[in-house]
């Protein structure tokens, strides 16, 4: 789900070489005229050959995936063996997810509701049932912790402040209680 490419570009830095795939080909042209490589696919059938990637890394994506242990498994086979996953997960302890299940469901658009739009929120326990065998947590971290608002990500003097302190607090215990779960997982075999 590499979408518009923001993901892509905090990447270009810290590797080799990166390729962004989506589902919107919309999405794809917009990351193509930013100069990255870019494929359309399905995140049930990658189009990538076995132990392609050193790592894979999915942000806002996999809370929409019904077929979420498909997924996972296609992202295992494209990664090398002692490769890494990065996972991310709306987790449903978080003040986020919480609100989200005793609100009622609210328009998003003219056509459609929350309830139109596929969201699963998992907690650790239930993140674990997904992972094959040959796939071991590493570790977990959780981010939004105190960045409950993305309108506070626009104030410049308390936005770089926020960000310190969630960072610092993604390996506490208090990352069980985050907006969103990442784990960090390692290919066995």
């Amino acid at each position: 789900g590499c979408g518009t490419g923001r993901l892509l570009e905090k990447m270009k830095d810290r590797s080799i070489k990166s390729v962004g795939m989506d589902l919107s080909f919309n999405m794809l042209g917009i990351s193509s005229r930013k100069g990255f490589l870019v494929t359309q696919g399905s995140s049930t059938a990658l189009p990538f050959r076995m132990n392609t990637f050193g790592v894979v890394a999915s942000f806002k994506v996999l809370p929409h995936v019904p077929e979420i242990k498909k997924t996972i498994e296609e992202m295992t086979k494209v990664v090398k063996k002692e490769g890494y996953l990065l996972l991310e997960f709306y987790n449903p302890y978080s003040l986020r997810g919480i609100i989200k299940s005793l609100k009622p469901k609210t328009k998003i658009s003219n056509k459609l509701t929350d309830a139109d739009v596929y969201v699963r929120y998992d907690s650790i326990k239930t993140i674990n049932t997904y992972l094959p065998e040959n796939l071991k947590i590493i570790e977990i971290r959780g981010t939004r912790i105190v960045l409950l608002s993305a309108y506070l990500m626009r104030i410049p003097l308390i936005s770089p402040l926020l960000k310190l302190i969630d960072k610092l607090l993604s390996r506490t215990i208090i990352k069980y209680v985050s907006g969103f779960i990442i784990v960090i997982a390692q290919k066995t075999s």
